[in-house]
């Protein structure tokens, strides 16, 4: 009866023991992710702690994204969204870890979960992805999405969606037949304003099995600023060192509004103009100098600011090529042909006439080579 009972009495402290230690163990997680999107860790944890911190991290040599939660019972299980960050290279090296503190920061446990590798999107047959999605958006307005995608199936449709917590929301979609390609759709805007939204990019075959899917999270339906500013138009090219008109749209609730629009390139702000507006809504255009170097990596920023200067509004628009009016240039050209064969040459123009003619020709020490040349007239 003593033996026996010394087994009991020895039992219960062994399991009071391993009640008292503070663990934490990921349960399960997925060893192979996407760059830019989130994933569910769930957790099991003990503590001997009246309260503790927990730690889930997503790291390669360094931490990469971090999210805690405050636990307060002995034990159980928790379930947290992790970040995979969007530019995390594709490949292996990468892991997860769990950790408890105590309130003060104490540390309590740590697990290293190795193994984590991001798939290389690029190796997949089909892929979509919308092209510098919005984070925030005005309640009912049109807003136009660019979709990249990739396919293995001849025709293909191409969709974009707003979601909420209930579901989808409003869509849209197109047909696609090109391998590889971008398309642009318009989408309405939800109607209700809040910070619960998420895009959805999806690529369906023709009998709308899912091919591929981007979800963004964390979008943002705002009610529309009573000051706003926006460029009507924007050129996709200006030429060189010279006076460009630009129109603007805005509407004010302040009495005293400027409206200002800039060059901007890789190193900053440049020349810049603005002038005073009145009327609580309308377009004005200002000419602004152009660039005095040429380049493919400019912008135009508008700004409205008020009497104070204060920032009420910005609209930044990128990608303007900075060019000489007349212009040509070969794209890529061979350094090596086959004689008395046709060769297919690429070339990028600009001109400030109505119409123009294009030459291409081969050239030897003596001068342009007999018969060896093409033309085509130029219109856009």
């Amino acid at each position: 009866m003593k033996k026996k009972l010394y087994l009991l009495f020895f039992a219960m402290l062994f399991m009071m023991s391993l009640q008292a230690q503070n663990t934490i163990t990921i349960v399960d997680p997925p060893t192979t992710v996407k760059a830019g999107t989130y994933v569910d860790i769930t957790f099991n944890y003990t503590l001997d702690e009246a309260e503790a911190w927990a730690y889930i991290r997503f790291k390669d040599s360094d931490n990469l994204t971090e999210v805690s939660i405050k636990l307060t019972e002995p034990s159980g299980t928790e379930t947290l969204s992790l970040e995979i960050p969007a530019d995390s290279p594709p490949g292996d090296g990468y892991s997860y870890q769990a950790q408890l503190f105590s309130t003060g920061w104490s540390h309590l446990y740590t697990q290293n979960f190795e193994g984590i590798s991001i798939e290389d999107p690029s190796a997949a047959p089909n892929i979509i992805s919308i092209v510098n999605p919005p984070s925030t958006v005005t309640i009912g307005t049109t807003v136009d999405f660019t979709l990249s995608y990739k396919k293995d199936v001849d025709v293909a449709y191409a969709l974009i969606r707003f979601k909420d917590a209930s579901g989808n929301l409003n869509q849209a979609f197109e047909e696609v037949t090109d391998a590889t390609g971008e398309v642009t759709l318009s989408l309405q805007a939800p109607e209700t304003p809040g910070s619960d939204y998420s895009l959805q990019a999806q690529l369906f075959t023709t009998e709308w099995e899912p091919l591929a899917t981007q979800d963004i999270d964390g979008i943002t339906v705002e009610e529309p600023s009573p000051n706003s500013i926006s460029i009507v138009n924007p050129p996709s090219s200006v030429p060189l060192g010279e006076m460009v008109d630009i129109t603007l749209s805005y509407t004010k609730d302040v009495a005293i509004a400027y409206a200002l629009v800039r060059f901007t390139g890789p190193e900053g702000n440049l020349e810049q103009i603005y002038a005073e507006v009145f009327d609580d809504e309308g377009t004005l255009t200002l000419s602004v100098m152009s660039p005095s170097d040429s380049g493919s990596d400019y912008g135009l920023q508008a700004q409205l600011f008020s009497a104070d200067w204060d920032v009420l509004d910005t609209e930044n628009v990128g990608g303007i090529t900075v060019a000489v009016p007349n212009s040509i240039t070969i794209v890529n050209p061979p350094a090596t042909v086959t004689a008395d064969s046709t060769v297919d040459i690429t070339f990028s123009y600009t001109k400030d006439v109505d119409e123009a003619w294009a030459f291409i020709r081969f050239k030897d020490a003596d001068g342009n080579v007999a018969d060896a040349d093409a033309f085509v007239q130029v219109t856009d």
